[in-house]
């Protein structure tokens, strides 16, 4: 979850301990805080399923205390993430639940607890870390000398008309003619999308097997540096997921898995969340078309999906319709180390979208 804003007009507390937590002495604190800082979807199973059923490993946390009073005021985590670049795989984390208590909202006590965070990432603990900052967080990693490396730009895509229509056209029935024109015009477009790509495309009802790991391995090279998607990966982020109910459909051709979009409804919109497959600009595309048909079909407006600004699929999305829109600042920060033996880190030949982000 995104860390909340950094305030500097309160007067920090005289002395700010930092201790790493016990993932189960502290659980019932951190599960609190979460809930009060963070998010109203802060219980057990999100706790569980994110700081301890990882399949890449437990979480790390970061607590910070008053020591003058012995509250909590603030903690941050790093969720471990395994990332393939080229022939090599590396342990990453991403930076989470970043929170500090209100009454101690100054840039001191998180720039204190951040370098706690960011100390982890030492090519011993972690290789590297990734995170998706808002702007507030952006000046904390500035003070401790990380700059965003990349803009994660969200791409978006009409799929009905029908509200736009109205809010721009006052006669009813007008509006109506206008709406059913141009939902007819952008079903018959993506229908014609879709009529390449020599694959099945269906829904995968059943958990990943090994044919993802395989597929993986096969192409992983294409994407420089990734998330590992194994199927166990694969299956714990999407599948057994707290709270959100993902959609995966696949592209096969005489049985063999090609690649996969995975995909998300939520407040009445739809979200593309990972899109991975062979190096086939036609199974993509009909990927992304197969999703935009199946919600514009339950009524959905609009599809987005969040990619890297040099992101090559991005290509794929401009011929389905999307458009781009706002941008975040994305940071990616490895020792300089680490960075000399991967080339392509510091090439930054990164593949990242929605999905490879913590919940």
């Amino acid at each position: 979850m995104p860390a909340q804003g950094m305030e500097t007009t309160k007067r920090a507390p005289s002395k700010i301990l930092i201790r790493e937590a016990d993932l189960q002495a502290d659980r019932g604190v951190l599960v609190d805080a979460f809930y009060r800082h963070l998010t109203p979807l802060s219980d057990d199973r999100r706790y569980d399923w994110l700081y301890l059923e990882n399949p890449d490993g437990p979480a790390r946390v970061w607590i910070a205390y008053d020591a003058d009073g012995g509250k909590i005021i603030g903690s941050g985590s790093a969720i471990p993430r395994r990332i393939t670049v080229g022939d090599s795989e590396l342990l990453a984390c991403i930076m989470a639940d970043f929170w500090i208590d209100p009454q101690f909202r100054t840039l001191g006590p998180a720039i204190q607890l951040q370098r706690a965070c960011m100390a982890s990432v030492d090519g011993k603990s972690y290789d590297l870390c990734i995170d998706f900052p808002k702007n507030s967080m952006v000046a904390v990693y500035r003070r401790i000398g990380v700059l965003p490396a990349a803009d994660l730009v969200r791409w978006a895509k009409p799929l009905r008309l029908d509200a736009w229509m109205r809010q721009r056209v006052k006669v009813s029935a007008l509006a109506s003619c206008l709406s059913a024109a141009g939902n007819l015009i952008l079903k018959l477009r993506d229908r014609n999308l879709a009529a390449g790509g020599n694959c099945d495309i269906s829904l995968q009802t059943d958990a990943c097997g090994e044919e993802f790991t395989r597929l993986f391995r096969s192409v992983s090279k294409l994407y420089g540096a990734c998330i590992t998607r194994s199927a166990d990966y694969l299956n714990w982020r999407y599948r057994t997921h707290f709270h959100q109910q993902y959609s995966m459909i696949v592209a096969r051709r005489r049985g063999v898995l090609l690649g996969y979009a995975v995909y998300l409804e939520e407040q009445g919109l739809g979200q593309i969340v990972d899109l991975f497959g062979v190096d086939e600009a036609e199974t993509l595309q009909k990927l992304v078309v197969s999703v935009a048909t199946t919600l514009r079909e339950r009524g959905i407006p609009l599809l987005s999906t969040p990619l890297l600004a040099a992101d090559s699929h991005k290509a794929i999305f401009k011929r389905c319709g999307f458009h781009a829109r706002e941008s975040v600042p994305v940071v990616l920060h490895a020792p300089q180390g680490i960075v000399s033996s991967h080339p392509l880190l510091g090439a930054q030949k990164w593949f990242l979208m929605q999905g490879d982000r913590e919940s």
